[in-house]
């Protein structure tokens, strides 16, 4: 007796559902036998097919963007120590190629940067302000070229870059001693 076409599907079916571990075991060891070969077979056809899979892999992320984001920001969570000690030893072992690439950005997209910048600072006042503390403190405590110039200028007519290199140096010498003395009084 002949069996119909849909007979046999349902025959295969059941027969897969039964030996679904024995079948993916066999699998598993075919994959292992010929691990290098299939390697071959998937550069060969990844290499004939490059523009067809980029094509479909920019389809499947644009449908699946939002769970992409979701994947990316739950692992960056679950990692984020981890992820931010590789990124700083990176930036350490590459310092010059980071700093070339961001003055390429600046020099290439300055207006940009400038208007990002001005908006940040607007929407982060507070910060601004003590980061700005931060930098007179610290030019005050290493007596700062910026520093010595604008105790120069205070109270005058003149601008920062009329003060003479030679004005600088007396005055940093006479506030390091006035330091010393202070010092020496406590």
């Amino acid at each position: 007796m002949a069996q119909t076409k849909e007979e046999i599907s349902a025959q295969r079916k059941l027969y897969r559902e039964k030996n679904h571990e024995r079948i993916l075991e066999q699998k598993r060891k075919y994959r292992e036998k010929n691990r290098e070969i299939l390697r071959q077979k998937a550069r060969e056809y990844h290499h004939q097919n490059k523009e067809q899979i980029s094509i479909k892999h920019k389809q499947w992320l644009a449908e699946n963007r939002r769970e992409q984001l979701k994947k990316k920001k739950e692992y960056y969570e679950n990692n984020k120590e981890e992820i931010l000690a590789k990124q700083k030893a990176d930036y350490e072992s590459n310092k010059g190629k980071y700093k070339k690439k961001s003055k390429a950005y600046y020099q290439n997209h300055k207006d940009e940067v400038l208007i990002a910048t001005k908006k940040w600072a607007n929407e982060n006042k507070e910060k601004v302000k003590k980061c700005k503390q931060k930098i007179r403190k610290r030019n005050r405590i290493n007596l700062a070229d910026s520093y010595i110039k604008s105790l120069i200028i205070k109270h005058t007519v003149l601008k920062a870059q009329d003060v003479p290199e030679e004005l600088i140096k007396l005055k940093r010498a006479t506030i390091k001693a006035q330091r010393r003395i202070d010092h020496e009084k406590n």
